[in-house]
């Protein structure tokens, strides 16, 4: 999954994890992680892992976050080979 996260002009200042309310409370520490890393890109983050990981979920957390700070999201997905 890549996630472009545009922003208007201005700049955004650096997320940190203390600082973000999640709207999932189910999210473990490396989901929350990605989504701090995520918020805190400039242009482009890539969220990847076996199935089963927790990246739509972390995904979906990301957008949220994104859209609160009024951000514009744009979600980018593949399938797999093998899932054809």
């Amino acid at each position: 999954m890549i996630i472009n996260l545009i922003q208007e002009k201005e700049e955004r200042k650096k997320i940190n994890i203390a600082e973000l309310r999640f709207y999932n409370d189910r999210l473990d520490e490396s989901q929350k992680e990605a989504v701090s890393f995520a918020l805190n890109q400039r242009e482009v983050a890539i969220i990847h892992g076996p199935p089963g990981t927790g990246k739509t979920t972390t995904v979906v957390e990301i957008i949220l976050q994104a859209i609160k700070q009024g951000l514009k999201v744009c979600p980018v997905s593949c399938i797999s080979h093998e899932y054809r």
